[in-house]
């Protein structure tokens, strides 16, 4: 379950905006949890990740936001999609182009709207959060994500 989570934070840390470019609107309320948490991870705050986790995660928080935090790049433009699935499950589809910093040199990167990044949401009990699975069982061993 860690593995899943770092999966969809390393997603969301791929995606900090710059705010430059032409960008779609967030339109959604998904949408524009998804944006609020991107834009703020880029200014160094990652509330808005700790609060998108869903009960059971909470002492995992601090973890999930240091995943976050690693190696954020900028998106130059950014477009969203959500799809329904159903009342209390929606996936949020994003896509542009980005800037990252590979050996001293800025490298520009896509993602395309035929292969979006996916950040999936379930509501539990009126609020909406990452739809992360089951909350991992605390057997204490680290999680090596095998």
């Amino acid at each position: 379950m860690i593995l899943a989570l770092f999966l969809v934070l390393s997603v969301t840390a791929l995606a900090s905006c710059s705010g430059g470019g032409a960008e779609t609107v967030p339109v959604t309320e998904q949408e524009k949890l998804v944006d609020n948490m991107i834009r703020e991870a880029e200014k160094g705050n990652y509330e808005p990740i700790k609060e998108l986790l869903p009960p059971g995660f909470e002492q995992y928080a601090s973890e999930y936001a240091a995943l976050a935090a690693e190696g954020f790049e900028k998106f130059k433009e950014i477009y969203y999609r959500t799809e329904v699935m159903d009342q209390d499950h929606v996936v949020v589809y994003y896509w542009g182009t980005f800037e990252y910093e590979q050996s001293g040199e800025v490298v520009e990167g896509n993602i395309t709207e035929d292969e979006p990044s996916i950040i999936p949401f379930k509501r539990v009990n009126g609020v909406w959060y990452l739809d992360l699975g089951a909350p991992p069982e605390d057997t204490g061993a680290e999680d090596t994500g095998l």
